[in-house]
């Protein structure tokens, strides 16, 4: 029975031993921004915010857009930050490998 036991536990470490070798350590690199908040004005000029980092093609997710139209000019990973009325949004840039960042947006009056 001891010899049972003894079999068992050396098959199961060496089960483990293989799964977690195959486990593979992939990190999502996030993207990083010029700013991590901006504030403008209801028809002032719309503000640009840096991309870098993480993995392009980015992708933004605009929690309100009828405050503030954010556009992707992913050849020079710039987004544009145009006002539409007071309030405040937060845009989430993705990157294609799934890390991702947040930006702070407020729209005065």
């Amino acid at each position: 029975m001891k010899r049972k036991n003894s079999l068992f536990n050396i098959l199961f470490a060496a089960l483990f031993l293989t799964l977690s070798g195959c486990a593979e350590e992939d990190p999502q690199a996030s993207p990083s921004l010029s700013r991590n908040s901006v504030t403008i004005t209801v028809g002032g000029e719309p503000e640009s915010v840096t991309i870098s980092g993480g993995v392009s093609p980015y992708i933004l997710t605009n929690s309100n857009s009828q405050v503030v139209d954010a556009s992707n000019r992913s050849q020079n990973n710039t987004i544009v930050l145009t006002p539409k009325k007071q309030g405040s949004a937060i845009i989430t840039v993705s990157g294609s490998d799934g890390g991702n960042t947040r930006l702070s947006v407020s729209v005065t009056g």
